[in-house]
């Protein structure tokens, strides 16, 4: 069945080897390719099987990782659309996302059930999503046959963060067959610098906050404020390069954020403001010295409206450059457009509409606020709106203005968010 219910040519039925139908189930319901052991294995049961997937199915539908990647008690619309995003890279139309609400809500369809509908009702005649289909799968083959044959791949592919890295190369994989080319030819790069490179610097070297409670105020609200910057640092992959800074003899490892809670200008007003102080001279040129001020009337209600840690990431999120370095990165060339690569993949995966060359930002709200926060009236809920909201998700589209400034991300830590 189509995504709307439409009978048309299933694509499994057009992958000719059981291998390749393998990693599309892989690729359908963990977001990854298959590891070489598990693509063995799962060949073998599906041969067993006779060649029938729905006889494997079950297994992958009902596994931790599956729960954990779509969401084991998430509404229907959220599974749904997360399945749209990791199978197809977009959101779903609105027809196919009241049809696979309908099927989950009756009990007609499981989440499994639904995500291999998505993947099987793909026509692989198509030139968006049939296409993309298969530059996945040829993409996800390149990788498992590089683990299988490249030693220290192997070794660096443990556990979750090393499937974030599996995901995030086939988010990578383009409509366009050329763009997909280019990407298989560096698949092997992309392996050593994730899988080998970059997990080892992990363990070696998390991301750190360090922060400096500037007076009273601050110090009366340090235990809030470490919480909020300790799960921040869950958001990077790994730190930064380390910079001794001449002008103090201190090495800087890897942000330092002073803080301060003072009068700014009385209650409902501004909240806070924040921003990078100094940044390194070489490299990404990204902060190592930043600072913010919270206005001491408003920390009260910021607190008993369960916004706190969302308003301190959001602030957090300018001193690492978010807003306040784009225009010098040439990040938002046009006043009202952010340009940077990811941001623009992440807006395209959340609209569904390829063409798209930028995303809007905030205009018309005053100095501080335009051309520095996605643009509310669109984006609303999400974080890095000028205004913040209770449970705001930190989307992977804020990870991408992040990333286009130079940080290492962990995509695998963004929370749900569609438009």
């Amino acid at each position: 069945m189509g995504e709307s219910g439409v009978d048309q040519v299933a694509v499994s039925s057009t992958l000719t080897n059981d291998s390749d139908k393998v990693q599309a189930i892989y690729n359908a319901f963990y977001g990854r390719p298959a590891d070489p052991d598990g693509l063995a294995f799962w060949v073998g049961r599906l041969q067993a099987a006779g060649g029938d997937l729905k006889a494997i199915l079950p297994a992958f539908g009902n596994s931790a990782e599956s729960n954990a990647l779509y969401g084991l008690n998430s509404p229907s619309a959220a599974v749904v659309t997360k399945i749209y995003n990791i199978i197809l890279g977009r959101n779903p139309d609105a027809a196919g996302l009241n049809f696979y609400i309908n099927k989950l809500d009756s009990g007609e369809l499981t989440r499994s059930e639904v995500a291999f509908a998505v993947f099987d009702g793909i026509n692989p005649n198509d030139s968006v999503d049939g296409a993309l289909t298969l530059n996945k799968l040829r993409v996800a083959n390149a990788f498992t046959f590089n683990l299988e044959n490249n030693p220290s791949f192997d070794l660096g592919y443990q556990g979750e963060p090393a499937a974030i890295v599996g995901r995030d190369l086939l988010q990578q994989a383009s409509r366009s067959g050329s763009d997909t080319n280019d990407l298989l030819r560096g698949v092997t790069d992309f392996m050593q610098e994730r899988l080998v490179d970059n997990l080892r610097g992990v363990a070696a070297d998390p991301f750190d906050f360090e922060l400096v409670f500037s007076n009273a105020g601050a110090r009366n609200n340090a235990a809030l404020f470490q919480a909020a910057f300790d799960k921040l640092e869950t958001f990077f992959f790994k730190g930064l390069p380390s910079y001794t800074n001449p002008a103090d003899g201190r090495t800087y490892d890897d942000l330092r954020v002073s803080i301060s809670v003072r009068s700014i200008d009385g209650e409902s007003g501004t909240v806070g403001f924040a921003g990078p102080d100094f940044l390194r001279p070489d490299g990404d040129q990204l902060p190592f010295l930043g600072s913010m001020v919270f206005d001491s009337a408003d920390i009260s209600s910021l607190i008993a409206d369960g916004i706190f840690d969302e308003v301190v990431i959001h602030e957090a999120l300018h001193i690492l450059g978010f807003g306040t370095l784009w225009p010098e990165r040439d990040l938002n060339l046009v006043s009202g457009r952010y340009n940077g690569t990811q941001g623009v993949l992440e807006y395209r995966a959340l609209t569904g509409n390829e063409n798209l060359t930028f995303v809007p930002l905030e205009q018309g709200a005053g100095e501080g606020s335009d051309d520095a926060h996605w643009l509310e009236s669109l984006f609303q809920a999400e974080i890095m709106t000028a205004f913040v909201d209770n449970n705001a998700p930190f989307a992977r589209l804020s990870l991408a203005g992040l990333e286009d400034l130079g940080y290492d991300l962990n995509y695998s830590k963004a929370e749900f968010f569609a438009l």
